[in-house]
C-alpha cells in the first residue's frame, strides 16, 4: 500500500540514509588519503578514486534495490536515485579537492584531457553498473596492464601490484558467483536464515518457509544444479578476457557454496532444530556435494 510505502521509505530515510552518508565518507577519506607511492600520475589516482566511488555506489544501489524489489508504486527508481545521491553527497568536496590538488600538480592539457574522458566515463556509468560488471571491468583491465608490463623488464614491483589489485576483486567476483549460485540453487534464503538464526528463536524448523516441504522444493531445485553445475555462471564472467581468471572466480566460488550447502546440512541434521527425517530432506552429505562439484 502507498502509505507503507511512504512510510518505510520516510523511516529508511532518516534513519539509514545518514548513517550509509557518515560510512560512505570515512571510508572515502581513508582511500583517498591513504599514502601510495605508485600514484605520482594523476590521472591514475584519479581514476582509482573514481572506480572505488562507483563500486561503493553500486553497492548502495543493490542494497536499496533489495529493499524494494516488491514495491509495485510508481517513483521507485527516482527515490533509489535520491536516496544514493544522498549517501554519497559527502564525498564531493574531498574529491573536488583531490581532482584540483591532481591538476595543480601536473599541469598542461594532456592531463586535463585524459581526467576529462575518465569524469565523462564515469559520469555515464556510475549509475548504471552493479558491482559485478565493475569488478569484470576492473579485472580485464588489470589484466591488460599486467600483460603489457609483463613484456618488459624491472616492472617486478608493478607486476606485484597489479597483482595484488586484481585479486581484490577477484574477491567480489567470487562473492557474486556464490551468490548467483545460491539463489538459483534454491539455497540463498535458506542459507541467510541458518546464518541468522539464534537457540532464542526456537526451532530453525518453525520459521517461515523452513518447514520440511519447503526444504524439499529446495532440495529439488539444488539437485538441478547439482547435475550441471557449469552451466549456472553469471554473465559477466564469460566477459572475462583470462580464461585462468574465470576458472580461479568458477572454482572458488564453488568451494563457498559448498560451505554454505554444509552449514545448511548441519542446521537441518541438528536434533534441536526438530526436522523429522533429517536424511529425506538434505539425502546428500556434504562430501558428497563436494565430490560432485568437483
Amino acid at each position: 500500500r502507498t502509505v507503507y510505502y511512504v512510510y518505510t521509505y520516510d523511516i529508511h530515510y532518516r534513519s539509514k540514509v545518514w548513517g550509509h552518508k557518515e560510512i560512505a565518507l570515512k571510508y572515502t577519506l581513508k582511500a583517498i588519503t591513504k599514502p601510495n607511492p605508485v600514484y605520482y600520475d594523476p590521472s591514475r589516482y584519479v581514476g582509482d578514486m573514481l572506480a572505488w566511488l562507483h563500486q561503493a555506489t553500486a553497492s548502495e544501489k543493490e542494497h536499496l534495490e533489495a529493499l524494494l524489489k516488491q514495491v509495485t508504486e510508481q517513483g521507485v527508481d527516482e527515490t533509489m536515485q535520491e536516496v544514493v545521491g544522498h549517501i554519497t553527497e559527502g564525498v564531493c568536496r574531498p574529491l573536488k579537492v583531490r581532482l584540483e590538488q591532481g591538476i595543480l600538480a601536473e599541469p598542461g592539457s594532456v592531463l586535463l584531457y585524459k581526467l576529462s574522458n575518465l569524469l565523462k566515463f564515469y559520469h555515464h556509468t556510475i549509475s548504471n553498473l552493479g558491482t559485478a560488471d565493475m569488478a569484470t571491468y576492473m579485472v580485464n583491465s588489470l589484466y591488460v596492464m599486467k600483460t603489457t608490463l609483463a613484456l618488459f623488464e624491472f616492472t617486478d614491483k608493478r607486476l606485484e601490484m597489479l597483482e595484488f589489485q586484481i585479486e581484490a576483486h577477484l574477491d567480489t567476483l567470487i562473492n557474486e558467483q556464490a551468490s548467483f549460485v545460491l539463489t538459483r540453487a534454491g539455497l540463498s534464503y535458506i542459507y541467510s536464515c541458518v546464518q541468522q538464526h539464534s537457540p532464542e528463536q526456537g526451532p530453525l524448523s518453525n520459521l517461515p518457509s523452513m518447514d520440511s516441504s519447503s526444504l524439499k522444493a529446495a532440495m529439488t531445485q539444488f539437485d538441478r544444479y547439482l547435475s550441471s553445475p557449469d552451466t549456472m555462471v553469471m554473465p559477466q564472467l564469460n566477459f572475462l578476457l583470462s580464461a585462468a581468471i574465470k576458472d580461479q572466480i568458477f572454482n572458488q566460488s564453488t568451494e563457498l557454496v559448498c560451505r554454505a550447502y554444509g552449514e545448511v546440512y548441519t542446521a537441518v541434521t541438528s536434533p534441536a532444530n526438530t526436522y523429522k527425517e533429517p536424511d529425506n530432506l538434505v539425502p546428500r552429505s556434504p562430501q558428497q556435494v563436494q565430490a560432485l562439484l568437483s
